[in-house]
């Protein structure tokens, strides 16, 4: 006797395929609304207080990190299954993520790299594991928008450009964080990743 797998049937495979690619777009959009309200909070959470400490160079690594999302949305890439699978999981870690740093950021959260008179060192929850958690959360983030719903070669284009930003924000902000905090932050940065785990 054959079997048939269900998905070597023409019309459930299409029904099934047209299902997942609405449910996995739905969920990452999810993602990305969950994840801005984590920013959000963080920001209410610093009031509006100015910085005392900033490094305006670290403006350059934000808009080359918010620019790599753009080609994302062009689409023309071929997903499977196992793409939006990975979407959807990318998407729901990096709002964990960015939900578990600003909670324990406690207000020291801002867009701008600086320093506030009473900022002080997060070594607590995602911080244990990286230096910047948040733009790790954005990696993934670039993940969940391109991985499959763009082209190989624009979302390898795109997060080469993430890269280049987001390693100039981490220099810019690692030099405040060392001239503020000194032989303290040299044996964070000497024991805990930047912002991908593993990796320093």
């Amino acid at each position: 006797m054959r079997v048939v797998h269900i998905y070597n049937m023409p019309g459930i495979s299409d029904t099934l395929c047209r299902t997942m690619t609405v449910i996995s777009r739905v969920f990452v959009l999810a993602c990305w609304i969950v994840w801005g309200l984590a920013l959000r909070f963080g920001k209410r959470s610093s009031g509006s207080r100015a910085a005392v400490t900033v490094a305006p160079d670290a403006r350059l690594g934000v808009a080359l990190q918010l620019l790599a999302y753009a080609p994302l949305l062009i689409g023309g890439g071929e997903p499977t299954l196992a793409t939006r699978i990975t979407n959807m999981a990318c998407g729901a870690a990096a709002g964990a993520i960015t939900w578990w740093a600003v909670l324990h950021l406690r207000g020291h959260w801002q867009v701008q790299a600086g320093l506030y008179e009473d900022h002080k060192l997060v070594r607590s929850g995602p911080y244990r594991y990286l230096r910047h958690p948040i733009y790790f959360s954005m990696l993934l983030l670039l993940v969940a928008t391109g991985f499959g719903r763009a082209p190989m070669p624009v979302f390898a284009g795109a997060c080469a450009l993430f890269f280049i930003g987001t390693e100039i924000r981490v220099r810019a902000e690692d030099r405040l964080l060392a001239g503020r905090f000194g032989e303290e932050f040299q044996v964070y940065r000497s024991s805990v990743s930047a912002y991908i785990p593993f990796i320093r």
